[in-house]
């Protein structure tokens, strides 16, 4: 009697021990020349379309981490370079699936991708894209010592991935 006690006592604690996340839902928040995304669905959607190709070509030329002016609130900011055909219509989207690597330091990766549509023939120009990771992730104690993977999204990216840190 008393083992089989223990074994239910056992077994209910493993299952109110247990959490499982829920999903995340979409949500969207405007940046100056993008849109930030944090969606597992449009994540995983992201690195499907880069796998089979579909997207249009851009090349992360750098990635830096800096810290904005301490009277502006001295948040923590990504400055991504990007070079892409000039006449592309659609707007930078960064992809977070919410997911954080807790290695150490922790790992985030975020999905960069251009949708629309681009002609080849166009003349390339660079786009400076802005990331406020305070604003955006939420968490500036995780932003400090995290390290982040902007992944390229672009069909023509092969080893253009971008890995950035604060520290």
């Amino acid at each position: 009697m008393r083992n089989r006690i223990v074994l239910i006592m056992s077994i209910s604690w493993i299952l109110c021990s247990c959490k499982t996340e829920p999903d995340l839902v979409l949500r969207q928040k405007p940046g100056e020349n993008f849109t930030f995304y944090t969606s597992r669905e449009l994540y995983n959607q992201a690195m499907g379309e880069r796998i089979t190709d579909t997207g249009n070509a851009f090349i992360i030329k750098s990635a830096e981490s800096m810290r904005d002016d301490p009277s502006k609130g001295g948040h923590d900011l990504l400055k991504i370079t990007v070079s892409h055909p000039r006449s592309c219509d659609g707007k930078f989207e960064f992809i977070w699936d919410g997911a954080i690597m807790e290695s150490y330091p922790e790992q985030i990766n975020i999905f960069l991708r251009l949708p629309g549509s681009c002609p080849d023939d166009d003349q390339i120009t660079e786009t400076v894209l802005h990331l406020d990771l305070d604003e955006f992730i939420g968490h500036p104690d995780l932003v400090d010592r995290a390290v982040f993977h902007i992944v390229n999204g672009s069909v023509s990216s092969g080893d253009e991935d971008m890995s950035v840190s604060f520290s």
